[in-house]
């Protein structure tokens, strides 16, 4: 048996996409949290620019110097929390609202200057046009660096959002696949001993039967039983059991061929189809898997000793029949126990044993 990856393909892809939902959370909420901010200064600007406009209608025969207060703390915020920003710094190289900024600065402590010393009114007209436009030039330039951010965050969110999709797409397929494989092995194989079950035997037979007669090749089948096993069961709990079969099932596919095909055929039975293989070199195989259990510790403080009897298959011989033979021969190796009982002829009239 192949070994199975699918589990820890489903396992990595699902921490991925657990680190990677915090991550499409991080810049949602990032470009949700920014554009709260350049909304707010884009307003804080236009606030600017308005406050100037009234100070310059009003001025010199009243200045609100509330009014200036206030759009110099209004100017602070803007320096505070667009200007200075780090973030705001990526679209420089296309638009400059610093620039902007540092020139509404310098037109706007001039027009405090002339509306403090009360310039003539012509004066101040012209000193607050010109400081307001300046805001409305700095309040363009914010403007087009948040349109700037808030593309190439979005681009960012959305890239963010087709990896996860492409990730849980991926999860979706290898988890249709692992179930898939879950399918298949809970439909061929028997899960104590990772051996093929009985119904995946009785179809292997039927067409290994049917290539040997159209091919005309060998082949021989071993039926083999643990012996003693109501004993050993009765003796031994439950996980005791459990843990012999899996030990079984492991070194019966060291001790088989990727051709063979080994089988649970019932609770303390198993049988191996061995293609291409005469009656003599099946008992070979069977005699070095005898010895092989014989002499494996399961850890149960006595040897583990099976019976075998070998079947072979002839021309045109139907497969049901190989199995009523080899089951019969089976039944006689366990009355002797940890022996192997070769059938030469379909009557099973003679037989050869083999210690």
């Amino acid at each position: 048996m192949k070994k199975d990856w699918s589990s820890l393909q489903i396992s990595f892809l699902f921490y991925l996409l657990v680190v990677l939902f915090p991550v499409n959370l991080y810049f949602t909420n990032a470009l949700l949290e920014d554009t709260q901010d350049d909304s707010t200064t884009i307003r804080n600007i236009s606030f600017v620019g308005n406050g100037i406009r009234q100070l310059t209608l009003y001025a010199p025969k009243m200045i609100d110097k509330r009014l200036i207060s206030r759009t110099n703390q209004l100017l602070i915020d803007i320096d505070k929390k667009f200007i200075q920003n780090e973030a705001n710094q990526i679209a420089n190289n296309f638009y400059d609202p610093k620039q902007e900024f540092v020139s509404l600065l310098a037109s706007w402590k001039r027009f405090k200057v002339q509306l403090n010393e009360q310039k003539e009114r012509s004066k101040i007209i012209k000193s607050g046009e010109a400081c307001w436009k300046t805001a409305d030039e700095l309040l363009i330039a914010v403007e087009q660096t948040a349109d700037l951010k808030r593309e190439r965050g979005l681009d960012a969110l959305y890239l963010s959002l087709l990896f996860t999709m492409i990730i849980m797409v991926a999860m979706i397929f290898f988890i249709r696949n692992y179930m898939k494989m879950q399918l298949v092995k809970h439909t061929i194989y028997d899960l104590a001993t990772k051996l093929f079950n009985k119904d995946y035997f009785l179809a292997e037979i039927k067409k290994s039967c049917a290539l040997a007669d159209r091919h005309d090749h060998d082949l021989s089948v071993l039926f083999m039983a643990i012996d003693n096993f109501d004993q050993l069961k009765k003796e031994e709990g439950p996980e005791t059991m459990e843990r012999i079969f899996k030990s079984f099932g492991a070194l019966m596919i060291t001790l088989t061929r990727e051709s063979d095909v080994a089988s649970r055929y019932s609770e303390d039975e198993f049988t191996v189809i061995t293609p291409q293989t005469s009656l003599d070199n099946a008992v070979v195989v069977a005699e070095r898997i005898r010895s092989k259990v014989l002499a494996y510790d399961f850890a149960i403080g006595h040897p583990l000793s099976v019976s075998i009897s070998i079947a072979k298959h002839y021309l045109s011989e139907d497969n049901e029949l190989l199995l009523k033979r080899g089951e019969r021969i089976l039944l006689e190796a366990k009355k002797t126990g940890n022996k192997i009982l070769k059938a030469d002829s379909k009557s099973n009239e003679s037989k050869n044993r083999i210690t």
